[in-house]
């Protein structure tokens, strides 16, 4: 699936569209090589949003929306 990321720039809005590398589902992949977790809710959703951010500014050179 494609992410949607956008932002306010002046007096519009930016988006930009992500597309996915895979098409099958990596639950779990790096379960064995890592002991981090992060519970479901408000923190998660932060880290999935960083993540995003730093995975869009590096791939096309897009700021990262954070102001």
């Amino acid at each position: 699936g494609w992410l949607a990321r956008q932002r306010i720039v002046d007096n519009h809005v930016e988006i930009y569209f992500v597309t996915s590398e895979h098409n099958r589902p990596l639950a779990g992949s790096l379960a064995p090589y890592t002991n981090v977790h992060i519970p479901l809710g408000p923190e998660w959703n932060k880290a999935k949003e960083k993540a995003w951010d730093l995975e869009v500014q590096e791939r096309y050179g897009l700021p990262d929306g954070t102001d």
